[in-house]
């Protein structure tokens, strides 16, 4: 009986581990493919400044 409940939470974490692969996945590749934030555009101009 404990044998099944422990593959029942295992089957359960398994699937939520491969959701938030796939989510994770998806939200790296939009920050790849998205360009950069207006943040990012002023931190480079200043570091660029100190250099």
């Amino acid at each position: 009986m404990k044998e099944k409940k422990r593959e029942e939470i295992r089957a359960r974490n398994a699937v939520t581990r491969a959701k938030v692969l796939a989510e994770t996945t998806a939200a790296e590749q939009a920050a790849r493919t998205q360009p950069p934030g207006r943040l990012w555009q002023v931190a480079r101009v200043f570091r660029h400044g100190l250099d």
